[in-house]
């Protein structure tokens, strides 16, 4: 980043200077909640720890996480099969649903069925240590198990068992079912390979195998197979971005940051540095545990884990190795079954950093460390604490250090609370502009022929609270900056000057004002009150890049805005490149440098550049139709960025601005093209397909093909008033009154109150009467490959 270094390379890097980066983390904010997030874990694993004085608190600890396990599997059934698409029945998520699979409280239902993984192990215990273990046997032969089978907890633990599993694989999460049933099979093998499972639990565990399939059976079985067999073909995954690409882009960064990591919380902004291609989906986290950590906290931070998993995987294997302890053997297996589907499951997915997941996990780890201690200490088990007991878990210690721990204690949870306190209050505005945002971005992605208008004051309102609220959310602020500049483009189309922004800038800058006031003041005049969200956009650009250099984007925004604060043309390709080193493949950053390069003559490389930009969003596309369409013909620019239907609408439409008849013919009949074929290939969304081709058609002066369009849509709708109408109309104007006369009797039928049908259906019957009817026409075929007019 060498706009945050003390030295420059350049002069038009001196220029752009923004400051020395003089912190270890890349996201001082983020880093710093994560730190503290860890202090929190920090403490429940000492806790816990300290709570663990005898093998009895330590299986009253597993019952109680088989209870959590078989809660969150029941809440997550229920939500499954009573559900109104929203989590606990009153939350809304911006993207997710709780349709389709299990989730329970969980957003994902890979952390669902994670969290269920960790607690079969102390399920299978639990049912071990009620009827499995075998006993002595009554003089009429039942034993002691089995005597308390109908009368204890053993039904509800097979019951709960069930639902644990069933939720489980309805997850369809291919690595959330391997763990569950991964975990049962660790529990099962280590118990018996101690001799703890019995004949009674066998049949037990039998049972729930049977009512399992019995269950499946009846719904979701070819989905969970169809999934599962799909782990063999995992490189041909139907994903622009899967996570092998992103795995890779990782694997090529932690070299660079092997020392001390980029920071906790930087993943998302660092790996688009190193992916291969834009990817389509925001991945907050690394879908790998341990590859995040190694990005984040480097070789340090990763060595780390590595040990602490090493230390309680070893205290569960030295408990198995204490003789004649069965219980505490028992024990072990439970908690070890846990701990190795966290460090497995983690090899392919982020539960570490889900806090429910990762708080089973420490938990766990705490038992392992206990019974690692009990093990040291070689001390017979019993439920009232020995006198090697007592050494390991009480700790004698000055009055005053005691009063200054609390005092410590007291003060870090202040500090913790206070940092938590804003972005607690940010999430909700913020989850609503996500929802608002992404609702806008898939209404700009479908709109071909026609405008969108977005509300530019509700977002605004919505980040603004985000802000106000977490004032170190880096990411706010920078969609801010962009809100505020689209906002202002938009504002001035319609003002009395419309002047674009890049004309704004140019213009500023060509005039070489002597000061900065004379600046302001030309400004005021030229834009007026829009003045504000250029400055708006360039405040939260600023704050936005000092919480974290990393967003590339920012870069163009200050490319773009820096001329408000007196900054000449030779700062702009300073933030062109630092943005290609950041966002070498974001559609932003692409057409920005494609712009520069374009007004430094060398188009060729400049087509090049935004040939990669075209296709990642919707506001690239339209500034290369603005910069290219007046000054090439069609063809060109249909053969060198190759428009999908939709880009081919809006290209159409911007042809039918400049009047470009010739133009406008050719890039029509490629839209008809594609449209039928995207039509014929996806006939229950082909409705409006049908009639946008139609439409076009008749813009085209190809009656025929309209009206075939139009027939084709009542076929695929045949209960659509609008394309019945637009039908009915259609074979009025073309005299072919016979079938306009069935289709306004259709129309009137629904809405018969309607003067305007009822009229239209009055001049086709005469029509009919008059004699003056065409001959009906044959249908004309819809090969796109050889019948759409050309």
């Amino acid at each position: 980043m060498p706009l945050w270094h003390s030295g420059s390379e350049s002069a038009g890097e001196s220029a752009g200077q923004l400051g020395v980066w003089n912190r270890v983390s890349l996201a001082p904010a983020e880093t710093r909640n994560g730190l503290l997030m860890l202090t929190a874990y920090g403490l429940l694993f000492v806790v816990v720890l300290q709570r663990l004085r005898q093998l009895a608190d330590l299986e009253r600890l597993l019952r109680w996480i088989a209870i959590a396990a078989m809660g969150m599997a029941a809440l997550g059934l229920l939500q499954f099969f009573f559900g109104n698409s929203k989590f606990l029945w009153m939350y809304e998520h911006p993207f997710r649903t709780t349709d389709g699979v299990v989730k329970g409280s969980f957003s994902n239902q890979n952390h669902f069925a994670h969290f269920l993984a960790l607690g079969i192990g102390p399920l299978v215990w639990w049912l071990q240590r009620v009827i499995g273990e075998p006993r002595g046997r009554h003089a009429f032969g039942s034993s002691n198990a089995m005597s308390r089978f109908g009368s204890g907890v053993a039904p509800y633990l097979i019951g709960g068992l069930l639902a644990v599993t069933v939720a489980g694989l309805l997850t369809f999460s291919r690595g959330g079912v391997i763990s569950i049933l991964a975990a049962a099979a660790v529990c099962v093998l280590l118990l018996a390979r101690q001799g703890l499972f019995g004949r009674q639990a066998l049949i037990g565990l039998g049972a729930v195998t049977l009512l399992v399939a019995a269950a499946l059976t009846i719904h979701g079985s070819t989905r969970l197979a169809t999934r599962l067999e799909s782990l063999l073909h995992i490189a041909s995954e139907d994903q622009p971005f899967n996570r092998r690409m992103l795995w890779n882009a990782l694997l090529e960064a932690i070299p660079q940051y092997a020392v001390l990591g980029s920071g906790v919380g930087t993943h998302r902004e660092v790996y688009p540095q190193y992916i291969d291609e834009d990817p389509t989906v925001d991945y907050t986290h690394a879908e790998s545990g341990y590859l995040q950590l190694g990005l984040e906290t480097g070789v340090p931070g990763l060595l780390l884990m590595l040990l602490g998993i090493y230390f309680v995987v070893d205290g569960c294997r030295q408990a198995f190795q204490r003789d004649g302890d069965r219980r505490a053997s028992a024990a072990a297996a439970a908690v070890f079954s846990g701990l190795i589907v966290s460090a497995l499951h983690s090899l392919g997915d982020f539960v570490w950093y889900i806090p429910a997941c990762i708080s089973l996990a420490v938990i766990l780890a705490a038992c392992a460390c206990r019974l690692r201690q009990w093990h040291h200490a070689a001390s017979p088990t019993t439920d009232e604490p020995t006198a090697s007991e007592s050494e390991i878990t009480e700790w004698r210690v000055p009055r005053a250090a005691w009063i200054g721990g609390c005092v410590c204690a007291g003060l870090l949870t202040v500090m913790m609370v206070q940092t938590w306190w804003g972005p607690a209050f940010a999430a909700s505005p913020w989850e609503s502009y996500r929802k608002l945002a992404r609702e806008q971005q898939a209404a700009r992605r479908r709109t071909a022929l026609d405008t969108h208008e977005e509300p530019f004051d509700e977002m605004a309102r919505l980040l603004e609270a985000t802000v106000a609220s977490d004032p170190a959310d880096a990411r706010a602020h920078i969609r801010l900056a962009e809100l505020y500049r689209r906002w202002f483009e938009v504002l001035q189309r319609d003002s009395a000057n419309a002047m674009t922004l890049t004309q704004i800038r140019d213009a500023a800058i060509a005039s070489q004002f002597e000061s900065p006031e004379s600046l302001d003041q030309w400004l005021t005049v030229a834009i007026g009150p829009n003045r504000e969200m250029l400055d708006k956009a360039l405040a939260h650009t600023r704050r936005g890049l000092q919480l974290c250099p990393l967003q590339g984007e920012g870069y163009i925004y200050l490319a773009e805005l820096a001329f408000l604060e007196g900054q000449g043309e030779q700062a702009k390709p300073s933030y062109i490149n630092q943005a290609l080193r950041l966002r070498p493949r974001y559609g932003p950053v692409l057409m920005a440098a494609g712009s520069e390069l374009a007004m430094a003559g060398n188009w060729e490389a400049a087509i090049e550049t935004w040939k990669r930009a075209y296709h990642d969003d919707y506001e690239s596309q339209v500034r290369i139709m603005e910069i290219m369409a007046p000054v090439v013909p069609a063809e060109f620019f249909m053969e060198n960025f190759r428009p999908d239907r939709i880009g081919m609408g809006r290209l159409l439409n911007h042809y039918r601005g400049l009047q470009r008849q010739r133009d406008v013919q050719i890039i029509g009949r490629r839209y008809i093209e594609l449209t039928v074929q995207e039509a014929e290939a996806n006939p229950a969304e082909s409705l409006p397909l049908w009639m946008s081709a139609s439409s076009t058609a008749t813009l085209l002066d190809e009656t025929q093909y309209a009206l075939e369009f139009n027939r084709r849509a009542v076929q695929a709708a045949p209960n659509d008033f609008n394309a019945r109408q637009a039908l009915g109309n259609k074979l009025l104007a073309q005299r072919l009154y016979t079938e306009a006369v069935e289709q306004f009797k259709w129309c009137l039928s629904r809405a018969p109150n309607d003067e305007a049908l009822r009229q239209s259906l009055m001049a086709a019957t005469k029509g009919m009467h008059d004699g003056t009817q065409q001959p009906v026409a044959s249908h004309v075929p819809v090969d796109p490959t050889a019948s759409v007019p050309r």
